[in-house]
């Protein structure tokens, strides 16, 4: 029996967390208007739990060789299959974004050392996802291994 699953998931990203405490206090106002008999509130809970519940991802898929970008609300998920057979490989990069964080009137910027995977392809390339090298490249690894696509730039 082998060791490789037939379906890698990953969760790749979500709203901004500014539009996730949006999401709270609009299901708090939500719950609050249907209390006091107002039904306008049900479409505050509607936009809520869409901002809270807000997801994008990756599946792939090992025996038909097939990845899926995905965008999905709850379970629902949005998004094609296609075919990575002629991918010449994944590639590893890393870089550095400046992050601006603002309260009132005091900002700050940091630099973020950013890793991102791509699936190249003879015409062109693909970004997987982003993020923490840890993360990534564990996930660069498996995606690899399971579907006999070379990793390179492993920095």
């Amino acid at each position: 029996m082998s060791s490789i699953k037939k379906t890698l998931k990953y969760k790749t990203d979500r709203l901004p967390l500014h539009f996730i405490v949006l999401g709270y206090m609009l299901l708090a106002v939500g719950v609050w208007r249907i209390v006091v008999a107002d039904y306008k509130g049900i479409l505050y809970l509607i936009f809520a739990l869409f901002f809270i519940l807000f997801r994008s991802g990756i599946d792939v898929n090992v025996d038909k060789k097939q990845i899926k970008l995905y965008n999905g609300f709850f379970f629902a998920k949005i998004g094609k299959y296609m075919d990575v057979k002629n991918a010449i490989g994944l590639e590893l990069t890393y870089s550095s974004e400046l992050q601006h964080q603002s309260v009132l009137t005091l900002t700050k910027t940091d630099s973020v050392e950013v890793c991102k995977l791509t699936i190249n392809f003879p015409d062109n390339d693909l970004l997987l996802m982003a993020g923490e090298k840890e993360k990534i490249v564990k996930r660069a690894n498996e995606i690899s291994r399971a579907l006999q696509i070379p990793l390179v730039n492993q920095g």
